[in-house]
């Protein structure tokens, strides 16, 4: 020991620790926590989107551009690694042109009794190829014990990154010329089944304000396949 020394006045942070939890009222926490978790579903932002006049499709890109090099571990011919860039920034990648989804999104209100229905008669006829999205606000917890499956939320990076602006719209990967497109396709009231049919999956050529929309033909699929390397029948 070198110079003076004084004995350590601070309190154990352990004991403060062991102190602080002999004072708590766990059995209020308990009761605070249990309450916060039954009302988290009804505090998701309430939002308030417009059906379409006449149903519409518009197409988005889903390119994405990497905003930096993609590095990785490469060896090298004496047994080293180096890391190196695998992906350039910059580059430009459209995930259509590899995989392509077999499912599509409904995006929906809840608190509307007739898209719910919509949901629902569409859920009884594609009850594995459509992804039912509640977009509004309402209680998803809820809506899925009516549904008897889950029901996604639409957060606030899928309503920007997807430009959903109209109820109820159904994201899908399109066809023929728009192959490397995704659609967004708005229905106008009455919502009928029949016509979510009609643009996905495609059965006959229409034309919705507009916009081109083709049937995906045998040769389109095997041609699609060829070009993405996948089972066309899957």
């Amino acid at each position: 020991v070198q110079g003076k020394t004084w004995p350590i006045i601070e309190v154990d942070f352990r004991q403060l620790l062991l102190e602080s939890a002999a004072r708590a009222d766990l059995s209020a926490a308990q009761k605070e926590v249990k309450a916060s978790t039954e009302t988290f579903f009804d505090s998701f932002p309430q939002r308030y989107l417009p059906s379409v006049e006449a149903t519409v499709t518009h197409y988005i890109d889903p390119s994405i551009t990497i905003a930096s090099d993609i590095m990785a571990p490469i060896p090298q011919n004496g047994g080293e690694y180096q890391w190196t860039a695998i992906v350039r920034k910059g580059t430009r990648v459209n995930p259509l042109e590899h995989y392509r989804p077999v499912t599509a999104m409904l995006f929906f209100d809840g608190r509307d009794e007739a898209q719910l229905q919509f949901v629902r008669d569409v859920l009884k006829v594609n009850p594995m190829r459509v992804v039912p999205v509640e977009t509004a606000g309402a209680n998803v917890k809820t809506l899925s014990k009516s549904f008897k499956r889950p029901i996604f939320y639409a957060n606030e990076a899928m309503m920007a990154r997807f430009k959903v602006e109209h109820l109820p719209s159904l994201l899908y990967p399109a066809s023929g010329e728009y192959a490397l497109y995704l659609g967004m396709t708005a229905f106008a009231a009455p919502y009928k089944q029949a016509e979510l049919e009609a643009v996905w999956p495609v059965n006959t050529k229409a034309v919705v304000m507009g916009a081109k929309s083709t049937a995906v033909s045998e040769s389109d699929r095997k041609a699609i396949g060829t070009l993405l390397n996948i089972n066309p029948k899957k």
